[in-house]
């Protein structure tokens, strides 16, 4: 699916044929909803880093944190988020035990010496990257799932065009895939490989 085929269908779906000029902002509202609450691998972005201070602005694309782990000589260990107030329990010098998000930044339980940073790595949800911009046609999100796509943009160009009945019908049939999608996404992560 690449956005101008998708386009085409919004089009071909409403039977309008005076919605060309309203696509883009279609396209934008269905990913607002989408950034949302969309939380799966699709936009998932994991990020190498260089912590070299107690406060680290966060991505511009950021939307939630997954996990944060700093590298140590043999493996990867991850540190706890908390909430800020209970950041304070977790002070101490040395490799930060936890962090908190906040205005913007992470802010880690240690000080962060900038001649001595940890190496590491943040896994985050990211903006999906929006279509009426995008010099591919496409994005991750509607390569895997055209039909979230679909009928968030449906929903909104039925509300425009005032059509009650079908905007609810495609907000339902959207917020069933988004349902499917961040369950299915979930219950991978946590399956346990099968021991014989």
């Amino acid at each position: 699916m690449s956005y101008t085929k998708l386009k085409e269908d919004v089009s071909s779906w409403t039977h309008r044929t005076d919605l060309a000029e309203h696509m883009d902002m279609f396209s934008i509202l269905a990913e607002a909803m989408i950034n949302e609450s969309l939380r799966c691998q699709a936009n998932e972005v994991t990020l190498p880093v260089s912590f070299d201070n107690q406060f680290f602005d966060l991505p511009d694309d950021y939307l939630e944190a997954r996990s944060i782990k700093l590298s140590k000589e043999i493996d990867a260990v991850p540190i706890a988020q908390v909430a800020l107030v209970q950041l304070e329990r977790y002070r101490r010098a040395g490799t930060p035990l936890a962090y908190a998000i906040h205005s913007g930044t992470i802010e880690f339980s240690s000080v962060i010496d900038p001649t001595a940073p940890f190496d590491g790595e943040m896994i985050y949800y990211a903006d999906v990257d929006p279509l009426s911009s995008s010099p591919s046609d496409t994005n991750p999100v509607l390569d895997k799932y055209p039909l979230l796509y679909l009928s968030a943009m449906l929903f909104h160009a039925n509300g425009y065009a005032q059509d009650d009945e079908q905007s609810q019908k495609w907000l339902g049939i959207y917020t069933s895939q988004l349902a499917k999608i961040n369950k299915t996404s979930k219950k991978g992560r946590y399956v346990l490989p099968s021991v014989r």
